[in-house]
């Protein structure tokens, strides 16, 4: 656990948990990275998909106009259909996610509220 309450998960995507009141705040950077990265290959690499996002760019909404949402829709579904939307997690990295995200289930008492057995 580092100094800030974060726990690395290792692995092909590392991701941080966090826990907050409530629940766990899961820190997937790594993941939005490598999908950031896919679709700006998808694009670079495909001249179709360019051009369609060049068309949603000339569509972007005017003061008092509503955007055309269809041609976003379109280009985000495209490439949403190749890109990984799993997330692999091994071994070790397995078990310490699932002792992270069990560690943040049980909330730590806060003190002040800690009942004594009489």
């Amino acid at each position: 656990m580092n100094h800030d309450g974060r726990v690395r998960i290792d692995g092909p995507h590392p991701i941080d948990v966090t826990a907050i009141p409530g629940g766990v705040e899961l820190d997937v950077a790594a993941i939005v990275h490598a999908t950031l990265a896919y679709a700006v290959d998808r694009l670079t690499d495909d001249r179709d998909l360019y051009d369609e996002l060049q068309a949603v760019a000339e569509t972007a909404p005017t003061p008092g106009h509503a955007p055309e949402r269809l041609p976003l829709e379109r280009l985000v579904a495209e490439l949403m259909r190749g890109a990984s939307t799993e997330v692999k997690v091994y071994g070790s990295s397995l078990r310490q996610l699932v002792a992270a995200l069990h560690q943040a289930a049980f909330p730590k008492p806060v003190p002040g509220q800690i009942r004594r057995a009489s």
